[in-house]
């Protein structure tokens, strides 16, 4: 169903075209859509700011502009302080990493397009060559602040599907640039899709392969926009030229599904009819399907979406780890403070609304931290700060990246080792024995639609060995960070 024999995007054709000879094109396209808040244009920007040049006006104006005076913070309200967290406060998602390395000359006739995050803007329009702060494309930060609301309720200009109808119109006019490119032009189009995702990002991926087709989803929310590939082929020319297109999807790879998904402003938004609503069910037409989830998040708003449509068709595989420690997007190094009230470490006070002790038994802090606990927590210092390294992430990248290779897809090599690697001085090597016994075993499995560990005493104390140097706890102090209320996920059925 829906492959390249018996799912066609047709019109009626006329009997000039139909006795036309047959002109055949295939091609190959990977589709990127990032998680909310990630932007790899933002945090290349931001990572090569002191590299902009005085003479490069525009984009050094947008930088000065991103940096607004401390006083004017102070004598100002909070909500009228634009928001730049996707510049600052995180770097390449695995999403961001894999699109690089998805490698188009290596593979003939192969195209691919990236979706930043919901929350954050496209890039400029201008494109610009030669610096540190574009892409390999050219493409470079808009500069423009990040969207709040598309960020917390998914909807709106920058919200999951304007960012779905943003792939599509990147789609098609890569294809019609293909066209362009041929002095005889197909009149009948392969289409073999990769398509990938992080978060809302993987919610994108999964709405977008399910609404590709004309006619196929009804019932959904789509805010307006042209969320149906179909089309926009049909928009920018593409079936005017080549009346027969076939559609497949090859290879799905989703890094933890959170759809979180509010048409409307709400106090206390229904996020449970988001699989009707986006079209996020697994289709019988995806050929193979890797689907990494995180057993370490329970925040209240960051509920997952499991494969479970897939019925038995895509490869679910829970890790350790919280929703970004499986996406990526940490720093280097993140400070997480660990009592959310300053001095109060009754139940629930500490961060991952948990008790000091759970903190300890659970070896989410050190030894050390705990057994001086009470000088610590007198000084309020930077002590009561716990440091997590970014490292973790490359597990999961290995993961998808070994699936995506045995797909028949082709990355770049000596680049996909470089960004996986858990190599060096400043990596235990107890996170490299973690990696080969996620490789070889799986961990976790669902039971009542709730994540349970079904691992050994020594695979847990493994997973003990390394929680409190790289895994990180996403739940604390905050609306959108809260935990649920007995810090377990909610897990709706996908």
């Amino acid at each position: 169903m829906h492959g390249y024999t018996n799912r066609k995007c047709t019109v009626g054709l006329k009997s000039k075209d139909q006795k036309r000879e047959s002109k055949k094109l295939s091609l190959t396209v990977g589709v990127f859509f990032d998680g909310t808040g990630n932007n790899k244009y933002n945090v290349n920007f931001w990572e090569e700011r002191k590299h902009i040049p005085k003479s490069d006006k525009e984009n050094y104006t947008k930088y000065h502009n991103m940096v607004t005076p401390k006083w004017w913070h102070r004598v100002t309200p909070k909500v009228l302080h634009p928001t730049y967290d996707s510049y600052k406060k995180s770097t390449r998602t695995n999403i961001a990493i894999l699109w690089y390395l998805y490698d188009t000359r290596r593979m003939s006739n192969t195209i691919k397009v990236y979706v930043e995050g919901p929350g954050t803007n496209r890039p400029s329009r201008k494109i610009k060559q030669g610096t540190r702060y574009n892409d390999e494309e050219g493409n470079v930060s808009s500069g423009n602040a990040d969207n709040d609301s598309s960020s917390a309720f998914g909807k709106g200009e920058t919200g999951v599907n304007a960012k779905i109808e943003t792939g599509c119109d990147l789609i098609a006019r890569k294809i019609r640039s293909k066209f362009n490119e041929k002095s005889a032009k197909p009149n009948e189009l392969f289409l073999t899709f990769d398509v990938f995702g992080f978060s809302r990002g993987a919610a994108e991926a999964r709405s977008f392969i399910n609404r590709m087709f004309l006619g196929r989803v009804k019932n959904d929310k789509t805010e307006g926009r042209n969320v149906c590939l179909e089309k926009h082929l049909i928009k920018h020319g593409i079936k005017s030229i080549c009346p027969k297109i076939h559609m497949n999807v090859r290879f799905l790879g989703i890094f933890d599904t959170v759809s979180s998904y509010s048409p409307n402003f709400s106090i206390n938004p229904d996020f449970s009819n988001d699989v009707q609503e986006l079209a996020l069910r697994i289709p019988s037409y995806v050929r193979q399907s890797v689907h990494l989830v995180a057993a370490d998040e329970y925040r209240t708003y960051f509920a997952l979406t499991n494969a479970n449509s897939a019925r038995g068709r895509c490869k679910e595989i829970i890790l350790p780890g919280a929703h970004s420690d499986i996406g990526g997007g940490y720093l280097p190094i993140e400070k997480e403070e660990i009592m959310m009230n300053g001095e109060s470490y009754g139940p629930r006070q500490c961060r991952g609304y948990k008790s000091l002790k759970e903190l300890y038994d659970e070896k989410w802090i050190s030894e050390i931290w705990y057994r001086e606990r009470d000088t610590y927590l007198k000084r309020l210092d930077k002590r009561t700060i716990r440091e997590v390294k970014g490292d973790y992430s490359k597990i999961p990248l290995y993961i998808m990246g070994e699936n995506i290779k045995n797909g028949g897809i082709s990355l770049k090599e000596d680049v996909f080792k470089t960004f996986s690697s858990l190599s060096g001085k400043n990596i235990s090597p107890k996170l490299k024995a973690l990696r080969q016994l996620l490789l070889s075993k799986r961990l976790y499995h669902f039971e009542n639609g709730k994540i349970k560990f079904s691992g050994t005493p020594n695979d847990m104390k493994l997973i003990y060995a390394v929680r409190a140097e790289y895994i990180h706890l996403s739940a604390h102090k905050g609306i959108s960070s809260s935990a649920t209320k007995n810090n377990v996920r909610i897990v709706y059925n996908g």
